[in-house]
């Protein structure tokens, strides 16, 4: 199922989950259930139908918090926050992602937290909240690079430049000064050398 995901071939990779949920809830295996639910919002997500990732989210959310699952929890926790960011509704979509940090901070999940930092500093650049952003984008970076994520560093280093680009004049110079209080490099070098990639957001 995950590897028809991957290939964007989703009706395959609903086919293989939904084979895969009837022998989990067959057998009484409700944690495994909530893993399946969840790929089926993530399917849903990736298709546009954010009422129906909601539902699907939402069933998992719910046996993994019955279970005490909050690991798990987190990561639906942040995938409800990006559908309710798409639907624009941001004032729901931050309060799930800062419940979703605050589970992975207490568990002392880095690499969900960096996940998630990343997330906020897209959100709160659509909200036109550069400097915050900006923020939660460099805390995104050095905690992708502290447990070995160069790719997704590198994605939130991006979406950094981007936040940058969409920001106006103004704001420039306080961006510049976020990025070179982080030590991360030459900011305009960046700049330079981002000019013709354009890594998948």
């Amino acid at each position: 199922g995950k590897i028809a995901r991957e290939q964007q071939d989703y009706q395959t990779a609903e086919k293989w989950y939904q084979k895969s949920l009837e022998i989990k809830e067959k057998h009484g295996d409700e944690i495994g259930a909530a893993e399946i639910y969840h790929e089926f919002g993530i399917i849903a997500r990736a298709q546009r139908d954010y009422q129906t990732a909601e539902k699907w989210y939402q069933k998992s959310l719910e046996i993994k918090e019955r279970h005490g699952d909050e690991i798990g929890a987190a990561l639906t926790y942040h995938e409800l926050g990006i559908i309710a960011q798409k639907q624009r509704d941001y004032q729901t979509a931050e309060k799930l992602l800062q419940k979703s940090l605050e589970i992975s901070e207490r568990h002392g999940n880095q690499h969900m937290v960096a996940i998630t930092c990343g997330q906020l500093g897209v959100f709160f650049g659509l909200k036109e909240e550069y400097k915050l952003s900006g923020k939660w984008l460099i805390r995104s970076i050095r905690g992708f690079e502290n447990v070995g994520d160069n790719s997704s560093a590198q994605l939130s280093v991006f979406n950094f430049v981007k936040i940058y680009k969409a920001a106006p004049a103004a704001m420039h110079d306080k961006l510049k000064t976020i990025w070179n209080q982080a030590g991360f490099g030459d900011f305009e070098s960046l700049i330079n050398n981002i000019e013709n990639s354009d890594p998948e957001s």
